[in-house]
């Protein structure tokens, strides 16, 4: 879909659900597959087609009380409180709208970016993909989810590490928590003390240890790990990378943890499972796309065409 304004008019019309919908408080996906299908060439009609099916699972907002005028450092007040998402989302509505998503999101994100893996990476997910609509109202929502999700994560000076060969020693190391939720299970790995710290040599190793992961075992939430390294690598445009890096970096060994730290093998590839839903496979896609154009990694296509043989791949994704 190349109407730009068409897509804009969707993402603001979006804002008007709730971040998570019930009863699971599962993630709302519609404003990210609505840019991963635009991304993969679908027309506004099959869009409008999937945003009509899927809103009927979320909630509407809250009523907005508005924070216009506000001073100091009010909307702190909300940090880490779900409830306080309508009000956030208002005020960075008004912030974007007097210092633009750029400054916006270089003021606010550096705070936050340390808990980028909580929710299961969805409001940097979001985040990443509002920007790249250039959407005023779904860059504030992101932050708005992002904020109010967000919990005191441990921080290092980002000492340099070997991705790999920290993953390769979780992997000996064997499962160290239950997870009964994966926030659940990153909050637990917060309170005993072994968040992971480090930080790799550059995205791409990032990228290519996140695919590998996925590949190898096909973890529903591994597969997160893929889309959140691109959505980091997106939003390090407008704050310190190697910042944003370091955070990726424990976001990921975190996930490998949480997930029960898996052995893997780059070379290797798990066959797709049949039971994903398509918001999380358009997403996925899409990122493939992003990530093979960049690096020329061949797994990446690979990726698509198993997910095409696996009926996952609709015939409007483009060549």
């Amino acid at each position: 879909m190349r109407n730009e304004k068409a897509l804009s008019a969707l993402l603001t019309d979006g804002i008007r659900f709730d971040p998570h919908y019930l009863p699971s408080m599962n993630s709302d996906h519609m404003p990210m597959t609505i840019c991963a299908m635009a991304g993969l060439g679908a027309t506004l009609e099959q869009i409008q087609e999937f945003t009509t099916g899927y809103s009927k699972i979320l909630r509407p907002v809250t009523t907005v009380v508005s924070l216009s005028g506000v001073v100091n450092d009010q909307w702190r007040h909300w940090i880490g409180i779900p409830d306080g998402y309508a009000e956030l989302l208002q005020y960075f509505i008004e912030t974007i709208n007097l210092l633009g998503i750029d400054n916006t999101v270089s003021e606010y994100l550096p705070e936050f970016i340390d808990s980028l893996a909580l929710d299961a990476f969805h409001p940097i997910i979001r985040l990443a993909y509002g920007i790249n609509a250039n959407s005023k109202e779904e860059v504030a929502a992101s932050l708005a989810y992002l904020i109010t999700t967000h919990l005191s994560v441990p921080a290092d000076s980002g000492k340099a590490c070997d991705l790999e060969e920290q993953l390769k020693t979780q992997v000996a190391a064997g499962k160290v928590i239950e997870m009964k939720s994966f926030g659940d299970a990153l909050v637990g790995l917060m309170r005993q003390e072994r968040y992971p710290s480090g930080c790799a040599q550059d995205f791409k190793i990032c990228a290519r240890m996140s695919l590998g992961i996925y590949q190898s075992t096909r973890n529903f939430f591994a597969l997160h790990m893929v889309t959140a390294t691109y959505a980091v690598r997106i939003c390090a445009n407008y704050i310190d990378s190697r910042r944003a890096l370091g955070a990726l970096t424990r976001a990921l060994l975190g996930a490998h943890l949480v997930v029960g730290s898996p052995d893997f093998d780059l070379s290797a590839s798990a066959p797709v499972p049949k039971q994903l839903d398509l918001p999380h496979a358009y997403k996925y896609l899409y990122v493939c796309l992003q990530e093979y154009q960049l690096y020329g990694d061949k797994r990446y296509l690979k990726e698509i065409a198993d997910f095409k043989e696996m009926g996952l791949v609709p015939d409007w994704v483009n060549s």
